[in-house]
């Protein structure tokens, strides 16, 4: 029987917090707490990539389809490699060649080993996601608050979007430069994102947007164009199909609305209207905050597009991403009062729940896991 992954980083995650927390209330200099901090998210970041680079390759529904890939890509010349490179950035042939010439280049550093190449990729995507951590949030309570919502709405990308953790590491260490208003080299690692997977162009308006003020005027806008996006839905995701870097989204465009992504959405929205709430409270503690929290406009703006193909959160990511931080802030601002504490309480049960009903089933490698239904054939997946 599978074991649950997601109850396991629960108790983790909380053993580590009570016990940096109690190191953390009796530091005195502002230094020793933010070294105390970066102590816990690094480790908490570090339990990620053991959980992520051991998992067996039938843990998400793409690692086994990316294993395959890896192996026919040993088997490549480099020369063929760097001429599918050259041809697709200068003929237009081909798509995303950046990632097979990344396969082969870690393939041969690790002698083929797939397993290592998880660990490179899952050092890639949580370094990206460590270093949200340590630039936005500034208390391990808040740090702890964002590694559950990180777990119960990423956590599965993590087993799954190889290519696009890639991207979307590019993307998050961007984010220094767009605070530092260095355009050219913004634009080099989103490009080199995009070698990877097409999609982290999207990124690029953002570089502008990041610094919009007027937060009124935005949700305004956000408020009034958010049904013509739902109108809209499919051929925005049509659009974002032909950009995708991908040919798996193509069926999406004969398959009609199925299910869409409710909870999702209503959690979406209600981090929205709480992150509107507490916006007075972030202009008076956290200046600048708009670097990182106008990513929720551009997050709830394209969220319509999910309800066209629930997989159309992974076109959300480079966005959604600083939603954990976002909502630990806002929580933290909160005056200091039994309020605080029932909102926090409230926040990390309901968050635990997420995380228990959404964390696909997970094996170690060394142990058999039975392919998922996406798969028309059965192996030996122990000690792939």
């Amino acid at each position: 029987m599978a074991m649950h992954i997601g109850l396991l980083i629960i108790i983790i995650l909380t053993i580590l917090t009570v016990h940096f927390n109690s190191s953390y209330n009796r530091a005195i200099t502002t230094t020793s707490k933010e070294n105390l901090q970066h102590r816990y998210i690094n480790i908490s970041i570090l339990v990620l990539i053991v959980i992520t680079g051991l998992r067996n390759v039938a843990v998400g529904p793409d690692t086994y389809g990316y294993y395959c890939d890896f192996m026919a890509a040993q088997e490549k010349s480099w020369a063929g490699f760097f001429k599918a490179f050259i041809t697709n950035y200068t003929e237009g042939i081909g798509k995303d060649q950046g990632y097979p010439l990344f396969e082969k280049i870690i393939g041969t550093i690790c002698g083929g080993s797939f397993r290592i190449f998880l660990f490179v990729i899952a050092i890639l995507f949580y370094s990206g996601f460590s270093y949200i951590l340590k630039s936005f949030t500034k208390t391990i309570d808040e740090a702890f608050v964002a590694l559950l919502i990180f777990t119960a709405i990423f956590l599965i990308y993590a087993f799954s979007a190889l290519r696009q953790d890639i991207a979307l590491c590019c993307t998050i260490f961007s984010m220094k430069f767009i605070k530092d208003r260095r355009l050219t080299l913004f634009l080099l690692l989103v490009f080199l994102g995009s070698t990877v997977h097409r999609s982290a162009l999207l990124f690029i308006p953002y570089y502008w947007i990041a610094r919009f003020k007027n937060v009124r005027l935005m949700s305004v806008a956000i408020v009034a164009i958010l049904p013509i996006m739902y109108a809209l839905a499919r051929p925005l995701a049509l659009f974002m199909v032909a950009n995708s870097g991908t040919d798996a989204y193509d069926h999406y465009i004969t398959d009609g609305i199925e299910g869409g992504t409710p909870t999702f959405t209503i959690l979406l929205l209600v981090c929205f209207v709480f992150y509107l709430y507490m916006q007075p409270h972030l202009n008076r503690f956290i200046p600048g905050h708009q670097i990182f929290t106008n990513t929720i406009f551009f997050t709830v703006g394209l969220s319509p597009v999910t309800w066209v193909e629930p997989n159309f959160m992974r076109v959300l990511l480079y966005f959604s991403i600083f939603l954990p931080v976002i909502v630990a802030d806002c929580i933290s601002l909160i005056p200091n009062t039994p309020t605080r504490r029932f909102c926090r309480m409230i926040c990390v049960f309901t968050i635990a729940f997420f995380i228990l009903k959404t964390t696909p089933p997970y094996e170690f490698f060394w142990n058999h896991m039975p392919l998922g239904a996406n798969y028309r054939y059965h192996i030996n997946t122990s000690g792939i």
